[in-house]
């Protein structure tokens, strides 16, 4: 009877974390994400120059050429860094074109374009997701120390 009592405790025990974590899961807001208008997109040099870069909120690195955006994604070990870097140097493909066979130069670091996408602009998604994490912060900074015991 024991055995039975301290076996039905072990399952009630791992059936309330998995309602807590599956409760704190469904309160995270889901992260925003850009509209592709293009796959596998490419930016000719010679048409084009980049205007400006920022780190997206998927790492992604955004680029400002002209009146259109682009999102690339680098390896994850680029990504990583790229929130901290103060400047790129862009490494053009074979055809002079900047795409997914292309090089970002990050902190000196050579590292690869694993897929470039013409995107819609960017600044709605950036924007909704600031606002999404400083809600995130102001709840936990106002949240109770501590959770109340009820039995």
């Amino acid at each position: 009877m024991r055995i039975r009592s301290l076996a039905f405790a072990a399952l009630a025990c791992v059936a309330s974390t998995f309602a807590v974590v599956s409760a704190n899961a469904a309160e995270a807001p889901a992260t925003p994400s850009y509209v592709v208008l293009k796959h596998n997109a490419s930016i000719p040099f010679a048409l084009r120059t980049i205007n400006g870069y920022h780190v997206g909120v998927d790492r992604s690195l955004i680029l400002d050429v002209g009146h259109r955006w682009y999102r690339a994604e680098l390896d994850s070990f680029c990504a990583r860094d790229l929130r901290w870097t103060t400047a790129i140097a862009v490494r053009p493909g074979g055809i002079g074109a900047f795409d997914r066979f292309s090089h970002v130069l990050v902190d000196g670091r050579r590292c690869r374009v694993l897929s470039l996408d013409e995107i819609a602009d960017p600044r709605p998604v950036d924007r909704a997701a600031r606002v999404a994490r400083e809600a995130a912060e102001h709840a936990r900074e106002h949240a109770p120390a501590h959770a109340e015991h009820r039995p």
